[in-house]
């Protein structure tokens, strides 16, 4: 079943065929200089050729693969050159698969927890990540292979392509009222070619049909960064508010790939304003500020406490569960995430909660930060993003990951919460038992994590100084 189009997408689809008739009509007017000793070189010719048939051959097979009826749109300078049909949530009717992304999450995530500055706020989208992992792990072969199979736990390219496939069923959902939204959820890729550049034509095309891309040919001029910018921002409900100052595009840029996560969701039971009081808030280094705090009575909600932590599970619409993290008094969120203890939790979360009635207060707050993702994972992928190491040849030569960033923000508050993420590569060449009326204050440091029902972690993050959005 085919999503319900947004004007923008609808405003970038076009087709292969029409790309390739605008591309010819570039061929058989050349605005080449009538002196250029350049191009008389003997291997300048075929070179040019080579870079020009292999776009062409991306745009007719991805317009064969994925047709528009020639639909001639575009976006700013830049052209599409497929459509994309994404899974639809509410046809899915096997639920059995669902969590096939949310398992290699976890220990995904752990791996990130010594890299995460934990001083400050932080809000973090695995999943954004994950995926954007994935799709370098499309290109790569050799010991860059090998290395992003361990980081992600690659067991094989179908497991990975079938848990791809649920977590975009999981995450693409249509927005239920649109007048007063109750859950929006959007998960999307985009991979954007220099126009120049001879790109194996099977890579774009499997992460197409594998990960549901957009797929765009481009110069990088500053028209097109900020259409690409435009495209993120629709992407993400114009949350993170992407300005083309933001993306990571170098003069050695040859291609960008994108993956792009929003997701809105109101509370089954709101934070009643009339509750609503002012307290003071501790973060781990002793500092306080004012926050406003937010109360209501949780019925039969899960809870787990031990003598290292109290998680309590607050329920979404969409079936999204938001888990609120409060370290013992005697802890604090850096040696949370420095022990195993919530890895393992993590891990059999299921098993450990236990069913209470709750009465919960947590403040209102905003968090917004950009990530150097290329630090974090350096140590575990170290060939990815060295020049002359790093071997991506299933899409083309001499290409390594020269950055990588995530731009990340939440707000929570009364009525629900709202999170966007957008992950950028930069590709170029060169349990205790808890008491009844358990009252529990998120007064202090204390760390959260957003998963759907399955168990797939969509956010996680660390809030040291709550602003209100």
């Amino acid at each position: 079943m085919k999503h319900a189009r947004t004007p923008l997408e609808d405003k970038i689809a076009q087709s292969g065929q029409s790309y390739f008739r605008s591309f010819h009509r570039s061929l058989v007017q050349p605005a080449w200089p009538k002196r250029q000793p350049f191009l008389q070189r003997p291997w300048v010719i075929p070179s040019v050729l080579s870079s020009v048939f292999s776009v062409l051959i991306v745009a007719l097979t991805l317009n064969a693969t994925t047709p528009n009826n020639g639909m001639e749109q575009t976006l700013g300078r830049l052209t599409a050159l497929n459509t994309v049909d994404y899974p639809s949530w509410n046809a899915a009717t096997d639920r059995s698969q669902e969590a096939a992304l949310a398992a290699p999450l976890i220990p995904f995530l752990a791996q990130a927890f010594s890299a995460m500055d934990h001083e400050d706020n932080l809000v973090y989208s695995p999943l954004s990540s994950y995926v954007t992992m994935a799709m370098l792990y499309e290109a790569s072969q050799g010991t860059t292979q090998t290395e992003l199979q361990n980081l992600l736990g690659i067991t094989s390219d179908d497991a990975l392509h079938e848990a791809i496939h649920d977590g975009f069923q999981q995450t693409y959902r249509q927005v239920i009222d649109k007048t007063q939204p109750v859950v929006q959820s959007r998960l999307a890729n985009g991979i954007f070619i220099r126009d120049t550049f001879p790109i194996v034509p099977d890579y774009p095309q499997r992460l197409a049909e594998t990960y549901f891309a957009e797929v765009f040919h481009s110069d990088f001029s500053e028209d097109d960064q900020a259409a690409i910018a435009e495209w993120i921002n629709d992407k993400t409900n114009d949350f993170l508010n992407i300005k083309p100052d933001d993306l990571s595009i170098q003069d050695s840029t040859q291609w960008l790939l994108y993956n792009t996560f929003y997701l809105r969701a109101n509370w089954l039971i709101p934070y009643e304003e009339a509750e609503h009081y002012a307290s003071l808030f501790t973060a781990d280094n002793g500092d306080t500020m004012p926050v406003m705090m937010m109360p209501k009575t949780l019925r039969n909600t899960m809870v787990f406490q031990d003598e290292m932590m109290t998680i309590v599970q607050d329920q979404a619409y969409g079936d999204y569960q938001f888990h609120f993290i409060l370290p013992s008094e005697s802890s604090s969120v850096d040696a949370l995430l420095a022990d195993d203890a919530l890895v393992s939790f993590l891990t059999n979360q299921d098993e450990r909660m236990q069913s209470r009635d709750v009465r919960l207060h947590i403040p209102a707050f905003s968090i917004q930060n950009k990530l150097n993702l290329k630090t974090w994972y350096h140590e575990r992928v170290p060939s990815l993003f060295t020049a002359g190491v790093a071997d991506l040849s299933r899409a083309g030569d001499d290409l390594y990951v020269q950055s990588l960033t995530q731009d990340a923000r939440i707000d929570v508050f009364a009525e629900g919460f709202e999170a966007a993420a957008v992950t950028e590569a930069d590709v170029g060449t060169t349990s205790m038992p808890v008491p009844p009326n358990l009252e529990i204050i998120f007064d202090r440091s204390f760390a959260f994590y957003i998963t759907t029902a399955s168990g797939l972690i969509t956010f996680f993050g660390v809030v040291h100084q709550p602003q209100e959005a």
